[in-house]
C-alpha cells in the first residue's frame, strides 16, 4: 500500500498525517484477529482524541485500506465527526470471500475448533502472520452490516466518502466499489484501472495518492 507515499503527499499540501496499527499488526502489541471491527472503531476513536486532546490538531480526513475501509466506514455511521473518509478497497457483503480465502470445507473445519491461518500481508507478500481463526470472528464478520453503515451515513448527509478500488483486485471485487457508491448517493468514487489489491505498481500508488489528496484538502478543512 502508499501510506508512506500518501503521507509524503499530504504534508506537502499542508496536512498533517498519524498512522497506526491495530492490535497485533505491524508493529502494534495484542492479538490480530479476523474481526473485531467495533474494537477498531475504538481504536480509531482513541487515536482522533489523542491527536486532539495531546497534539491540538483537528482531525479532518480518515483513510482506511481493505479492512480499515470497512473499519472507517463503521466509524463514520457510529460518529460522523470526521468530514471526510476514503476507503480504499473496502467489502461491502461481508459474507462473500471467506470460501475463497480459507477453502470451501473452511465452516466444517471450524466446527472442530480454531484453524491456524497465515495470512499474506503487503506487497508482493512481504510479510506473513499467523493468526487463529475463530467461528466466532468469522460469525461476527458475516453480521457486520455495511449496507446500514452506509444508509447511516447516507440518511445524515455526513460524512463526504471517497470509495477507490482497483479493477484487478483479486482479494475483494471491484464490484464492491460500485455498491458502496451506490449506497452513499452523492459520494466519490474512483475506480483506478489495472491495480491490484494492494496498489502495487508505483502507477496504480500515484493515482491512489493523487485521488485521496485531492479529496482531503478539497474545500480546506473539510
Amino acid at each position: 500500500m502508499a501510506l508512506p507515499q500518501l503521507a509524503q503527499a499530504l504534508a506537502e499540501a499542508g496536512l498533517n498525517s498519524f498512522r497506526f496499527d491495530f492490535a497485533g499488526n505491524g508493529a502494534s502489541e495484542g492479538v490480530m484477529r479476523f474481526a473485531n471491527f467495533q474494537g477498531e472503531v475504538s481504536d480509531v476513536a482513541c487515536a482522533k482524541r489523542l491527536l486532539e486532546t495531546e497534539f491540538a490538531q483537528t482531525v479532518v480526513g480518515l483513510l482506511g485500506h481493505s479492512k480499515g475501509g470497512d473499519t472507517v466506514i463503521l466509524y463514520a455511521a457510529k460518529h460522523g465527526d470526521i468530514p471526510r473518509v476514503v476507503n480504499v478497497a473496502g467489502r461491502f457483503v461481508m459474507s462473500e470471500g471467506l470460501a475463497e480465502r480459507f477453502g470451501a470445507d473452511i465452516f466444517e473445519r471450524l466446527k472442530q475448533g480454531p484453524v491456524t491461518i497465515t495470512a499474506v500481508l503487503g506487497s508482493g507478500g512481504a510479510r506473513k502472520v499467523k493468526f487463529d481463526l475463530t467461528d466466532e470472528d468469522v460469525r461476527e464478520r458475516v453480521s457486520v452490516d455495511i449496507p446500514a453503515a452506509c444508509a447511516t451515513i447516507a440518511a445524515r448527509g455526513e460524512p463526504r466518502v471517497l470509495t477507490v478500488h482497483g479493477t484487478l483486485d483479486r482479494a475483494i471485487n471491484v464490484k464492491d466499489a460500485a455498491l458502496f457508491s451506490a449506497a452513499l448517493p452523492g459520494s466519490d468514487l474512483k475506480i483506478i484501472e489495472g491495480a491490484d489489491h494492494n496498489f502495487t505498481a508505483q502507477e496504480h500508488r500515484e493515482a491512489l495518492v493523487e485521488a485521496a489528496v485531492g479529496f482531503l484538502t478539497a474545500g480546506g478543512a473539510n
